[in-house]
């Protein structure tokens, strides 16, 4: 609904705002994503929030809230560090 990718070409302040809240709420979501799918995902999750720059001591369900942690942001691992650059590889195309 907001397209982002056309709204930042606009060069209309009002659209430059809605592009940051548009990116802010879409990192938060995955962020508290990655908080909720530790008990289920251990590994990926802890992936996922090093590479969000989420700190330890901010992983908690207490920080699963939308605004509980402004800090993140700053990957604690290295982007790409895979042959794939994302989280998960992709599947093997059968033929």
């Amino acid at each position: 609904m907001n397209a982002p990718w056309t709204l930042a070409s606009s060069g209309d302040a009002l659209d430059a705002a809605k592009v940051q809240r548009t990116i802010y709420h879409c990192a938060e979501a995955v962020r508290i994503v990655g908080i909720l799918l530790q008990p289920y995902m251990p590994e990926k999750s802890n992936t996922l929030l090093d590479m969000l720059g989420v700190e330890d001591s901010k992983r908690t369900f207490d920080d699963a809230r939308i605004g509980a942690d402004s800090t993140y942001g700053s990957a604690n691992t290295p982007l790409g560090k895979c042959a794939w650059d994302a989280l998960f590889p992709p599947l093997p195309v059968e033929t």
